[in-house]
């Protein structure tokens, strides 16, 4: 689909708990992107989408216990 949603900031990996992957005061704590407009990823859609970023956690959660 045209949506990736990660749950948490930063890259992953080893370095995942670093200072600059903590979400800002107020800020969103995971990545929402719409790769049909930015398939760079550069603009994090999930404060602006918190429902859009919401489902998709919620989908993950569904295939997950599958």
């Amino acid at each position: 689909g045209q949506w990736k949603w990660i749950g948490g900031l930063g890259g992953g990996g080893l370095r995942w708990q670093e200072a600059e992957n903590q979400p800002p005061p107020g800020g969103p704590a995971t990545q929402l992107y719409n790769l049909a407009e930015d398939p760079a990823e550069t603009d994090n859609l999930a404060a602006a989408m918190p429902e859009k970023a919401a489902d998709m956690a919620a989908l993950l959660d569904v295939i997950a216990a599958r």
